[in-house]
């Protein structure tokens, strides 16, 4: 039986998965809608194009459909928040104080990005292997980014607005709305649905770990640092980094990437896991939850549906091989 307790809780997981579920599938049809917008002359046309001419096209305009999507996205977050978007979601609780962030601990999260990095590279690695042993090739989300053409739209969207956005709806309206069951379970949470939100297993991993580093930079600091990181990350380190690195002579840019992603990512991240364990675990304790508020959260209708749907999206990018 659930108590009274667990039903607020079941409610607000409900309605957090809910929001974000409706959002992605705006997201989803303001890409559909950009690609007509733009293309309207080829697709109505009296030769239809083939998908190879789709998906040029689709590369091609990746930056100003992911724009079209935002746009499309936002508007349902300032008609579904309106006032309390600025007024609860970007704002932290009156009650919790923050901390003065310092040029150690933000040096310490792009550490931590950077073994998310290294997670994300071991990961695609034992998925492709896996599928390939079943008879299968992946094209994950990450593959469809590196074939867009680097344009002004693109690096726009990837490396700002993006970040912004996400941060908006998941260390914003998501985090504050699940933040009175705990820190550890708003935290948690609002990561696996920033995870499943990427439907695509490796990127999805990737984005849970980050999701992590922000959501306890937005509790504990404020969320303008978690945007701060969000943007760094997807502006220097992934966009700029690897800008720097096509620049290299073709046979250094693997060893000097893996000598970063290793480097930073495995001994910095584990240096900085040390150093600051004593802090992690105080910091557990003191947040520590019973399991029941997990399991309760995590087996509500509208985050398992959720849940179903994205899997079930990570599942397309797997073909069989002929």
């Amino acid at each position: 039986m659930f108590s009274q307790k667990d039903r607020e809780l079941r409610k607000a997981v409900n309605r957090q998965s809910r929001f974000i579920l409706i959002y992605t599938l705006l997201f989803l049809f303001g890409t559909v809608l950009g690609m007509f917008i733009l293309n309207w002359n080829v697709i109505w046309s009296q030769n239809a194009p083939t998908d190879e001419v789709m998906n040029l096209l689709f590369n091609q305009q990746s930056g100003a459909l992911g724009l079209i999507a935002l746009a499309v996205g936002m508007l349902f977050v300032l008609l579904k928040r309106r006032k309390k978007l600025f007024q609860v979601d970007l704002r932290a609780a009156p009650e919790a104080p923050k901390k003065t962030m310092s040029a150690r601990v933000f040096l310490s999260c792009i550490v931590l990005l950077f073994s998310a990095q290294l997670l994300y590279v071991l990961v695609d690695l034992g998925v492709r292997a896996a599928a390939q042993q079943l008879g299968y090739t992946m094209f994950s989300a990450m593959d469809s980014l590196d074939a867009a053409e680097t344009t002004g739209a693109m690096l726009l969207y990837a490396g700002f607005l993006g970040p912004v956005v996400e941060e908006i709806l998941f260390r914003g309206t998501i985090l504050r709305g699940l933040e009175q069951y705990g820190k550890l379970f708003a935290i948690g949470t609002s990561a696996i649905l920033f995870g499943l939100f990427h439907g695509d297993f490796v990127q999805g991993i990737f984005a849970m770990a980050c999701g992590l580093v922000f959501g306890y930079l937005a509790l504990e600091y404020s969320i303008r640092w978690a945007i701060a990181l969000h943007v760094f990350n997807n502006f220097l380190l992934s966009i700029v980094l690897d800008g720097c690195l096509d620049l290299l002579p073709g046979q250094l840019q693997g060893p000097v990437q893996t000598v970063l992603i290793v480097g930073i990512g495995a001994v910095g991240g584990l240096w900085v896991l040390l150093r600051h364990r004593r802090a992690l675990a105080e910091y557990c304790r003191t947040n520590k939850l019973p399991r029941r508020t997990y399991l309760v959260g995590w087996t509500s209708v509208w985050f398992l549906l959720f849940l179903v749907l994205q899997v079930a999206s990570a599942c397309s990018s797997f073909t069989r091989i002929s």
